[in-house]
């Protein structure tokens, strides 16, 4: 990993071995879980519903997953939605507080930090010049989850 002179945190490029799940994948594996889907399940659709201010889900307090089964793909290799199969779609309504206690969840099964996956850094800006990155403020560039503590434990009984 380069690092730019400015600041230690930040790298100006990067070679990585795993690929990265955005949020929009998470969303889509959340909604998969609790509509009981399986992977030909696929999101198409999400949008940002209600009137919250901030980050990270774009000023909503829900996001709404629309998906159906899809097996068709186009020749460059995308989906074909409109050869979904209708009977399928699905809008999934995921409340931000309960997605954030699903992603932490997600991130200690698999042991790796939600937020960055693993790498320890997240991406601070990209354009002409490239991808710049920066330490995850989540596991501090660690990139293992938090704290078990932090994880809802509504599903665990009482000892």
């Amino acid at each position: 990993m380069v690092h730019s002179s400015e600041s230690p945190e930040v790298a100006t490029s990067r070679s990585t071995d795993r690929q990265r799940i955005s949020m929009e994948n998470l969303l889509e594996l959340h909604a998969r879980e609790i509509g009981g889907f399986d992977d030909s399940w696929r999101a198409f659709m999400w949008q940002v519903k209600g009137e919250k201010p901030g980050p990270p889900y774009g000023f909503g307090t829900h996001v709404a997953v629309t998906g159906a089964v899809v097996t068709k793909q186009k020749r460059n290799g995308e989906w074909d939605w409109r050869l979904r199969d209708k009977s399928t779609e699905m809008t999934i309504t995921i409340r931000n507080e309960n997605h954030d206690q699903w992603c932490e969840r997600w991130g200690h099964e698999r042991d790796v930090c939600w937020v960055c996956q693993g790498n320890g850094d997240v991406v601070q800006s990209f354009g002409v010049k490239g991808v710049t990155y920066r330490q995850c403020h989540h596991c501090k560039g660690s990139g293992k989850p938090q704290s078990k503590s932090n994880v809802d434990r509504s599903n665990e009984e009482p000892s």
